[in-house]
């Protein structure tokens, strides 16, 4: 069995690793469970909108965080009334949230922790502002509630977590910027989002349609045109609280006010940060502007895609916003043979649809 100093060991190394692979804070929540003589570790952030996120988490509490996501326990998480306390002592226990001997007769205790097997609760206290959480301990109640005593020599760890939340979190940013560079350079615009959906970084090229064809209210991106608005919504969510690789839906048009073709709008999850609730975007938002996209080099998407020219064509017209009817009238064709040739480029690029076909040219388009 590994002694506690070897635990110790372990629980440092892997909070180290985490700042630069979110992979690892799976590793954090079991090494805190595991010198805690807990069931398992589950990280909540303190904003309630990140909680329907992919949380880090122990695989031993797979089905709390499913529950507590699924049925919206974390909308109604009595531990809340803690959180004064966890901030200024470094942690809190139940008796800090939660009358001791009413906690059986809860509704929180009997709909949500009894039926997986969870009672005792302590959760530490990391991260600052935007980042701040709340590492959750979890205990059956066969075993003893935590105490005081069992919490104090684990705020050791908070200067080590804390810091690793704050590169990781810097880290994000400089790889949205590098990402936002290539994409400018293509005469492309972006906009970053957090886990939650809010817009945590405006590119330059973006900001110069700000007010034009979008705007930015208390941190939630809005299209400008009211009819527009629920499908950038969709487009939204999609990318960050239902974290789907790609939307299945069409892009969106952002009609711009000021007379100018409507943007083009797509979306890309960064599967690469999807464990890291920390991370400044887990999603962008390209937009496309028709009058200063770079023409697509169809030479280029036959050979990445082993696609014909047709299929390439049709593949840029996709990229454009260009409609099936319109591209067919364009070249020539019946739309049957259109609809075709979208068949067969989503088989040889392994998109389910034409969003998916969209994101995957900006990542080989020069």
């Amino acid at each position: 069995m590994t002694n506690v100093t070897e635990a110790q060991r372990q629980l440092s190394q892997s909070i180290s690793e985490a700042a630069f692979n979110p992979s690892k804070w799976r590793d954090v929540c079991d090494g805190f469970a595991l010198i805690s003589n807990s069931v398992g570790g589950l990280l909540v952030p303190i904003e309630r909108e990140l909680r329907a996120a992919g949380l880090p988490h122990s695989a031993s509490l797979e089905g709390l965080l499913d529950r507590y996501q699924k049925h919206e326990w974390y909308k109604r998480d009595v531990r809340e009334k803690g959180l004064p306390v966890a901030l200024r002592k470094g942690f809190m226990l139940d008796e800090d949230c939660v009358d001791y001997y009413a906690i059986d007769r809860s509704d929180y205790f009997q709909e949500f922790l009894k039926p997986v097997g969870m009672k005792w609760f302590a959760g530490l206290a990391f991260g600052a502002g935007p980042t701040s959480c709340i590492l959750s301990l979890q205990r059956p109640g066969t075993e003893a509630p935590f105490t005081p005593d069992e919490m104090a020599p684990l705020l050791r760890y908070k200067a080590e977590v804390d810091t690793a939340i704050a590169i990781g979190r810097q880290l994000g940013f400089d790889r949205i910027q590098a990402a936002a560079a290539v994409l400018e350079h293509q005469e492309r615009a972006v906009i970053g989002l957090s886990a939650s959906g809010r817009v945590t970084y405006v590119s330059p090229r973006a900001e110069q349609d700000l007010g034009h064809a979008f705007e930015i209210s208390g941190g939630w991106i809005k299209a400008k045109a009211p009819t527009e608005e629920a499908a950038l919504n969709a487009l939204v969510q999609d990318l960050t609280t239902r974290h789907q690789l790609f939307s299945g839906r069409r892009p969106v048009r952002l009609t711009r006010g000021n007379g100018r073709p409507a943007l083009i709008a797509y979306g890309i999850r960064l599967p690469e940060v999807s464990f890291d609730i920390y991370v400044p975007a887990v999603a962008l938002l390209v937009l496309i502007d028709p009058e200063k996209s770079q023409p697509v080099s169809a030479e280029l998407l036959m050979d990445y895609f082993r696609i014909t020219r047709a299929e390439a064509r049709l593949a840029v017209s996709l990229m454009m916003g260009v409609s099936l009817d319109q591209h067919a009238r364009d070249g020539g064709v019946s739309v049957v043979t259109v609809r075709n040739q979208l068949q067969s480029l989503q088989l040889k690029t392994g998109a389910r649809g034409k969003a998916e076909i969209v994101a995957l040219l900006s990542r080989v388009i020069p």
